[in-house]
């Protein structure tokens, strides 16, 4: 049992003493949660520096396939398509970010070239969800959704066109997919639908003259 003496003297300890004292008394297990910290700190930029060479190895050689790409002239008869076509859908699953949304999209330019929709429509929305939040994801969606229209498929092409435009910030061609919105409602005699989609073009792009004055011609063409 303590003394008064001890309780006293324990009493007049200061905070930094105290403090001392704690990790004099408890420096064993103080000095496994710190070494833990240090391990997570050490792995976690070991992580970071890893994936940082990764990607930046994985946009150099997808900026080769691009290089080729362009080098096709027209990728649906050059002799070197179906090769490139079997790297990129080689390499694209294995990669992330940029370097995985541009092979994407590189492969999908292959398909539509070739008229196959299917597959390009797949290509293009692997491409917007490995590269989100950059420019190439409402690229991607926009590209998607003009492939299942040429499939047929118009509620997937609104559905495309509206996530699309959810991009505007990152999208110069937003007031395009709203005004393709409105067409395609258009095409499937959904008047009142497609004078309401038109509207939020002149609403949201007023600026944008082309499509806003094409957006206000179908309204007036539309409520006649």
């Amino acid at each position: 049992m303590a003394t008064t003496k001890e309780k006293e003297k324990k009493e007049d300890l200061s905070a930094g003493d105290a403090a001392a004292l704690f990790i004099h008394n408890h420096r064993r297990p103080i000095q496994v949660v710190m070494a833990v910290i240090a391990v997570g700190i050490i792995g976690f930029i070991a992580t970071v520096s890893v994936r940082g060479a990764l990607e930046k190895k994985a946009i150099i050689r997808v900026d080769e396939y691009a290089r080729r790409f362009a080098e096709l002239g027209d990728p649906a008869s050059a002799s070197g398509t179906d090769t490139l076509l079997e790297e990129l859908n080689e390499f694209a699953p294995k990669t992330f970010g940029y370097a995985a949304g541009k092979a994407y999209s590189l492969a999908a330019e292959i398909y539509a070239a070739k008229n196959e929709w299917a597959l390009a429509e797949e290509a293009w929305v692997a491409a917007a969800k490995k590269a989100p939040k950059i420019f190439l994801t409402p690229f991607s969606l926009y590209s998607a959704a003009v492939a299942a229209e040429e499939q047929g498929k118009l509620d997937k092409a609104i559905e495309y066109h509206t996530l699309c435009v959810e991009y505007a910030g990152l999208n110069p061609a937003a007031a395009h997919s709203q005004f393709s919105i409105g067409r395609i409602l258009e095409q499937r005699n959904n008047k009142e639908e497609a004078i309401a989609a038109y509207r939020k073009v002149i609403e949201n792009w007023s600026g944008n003259t082309n499509w806003s004055n094409l957006a206000r011609n179908r309204i007036i063409a539309l409520e006649l």
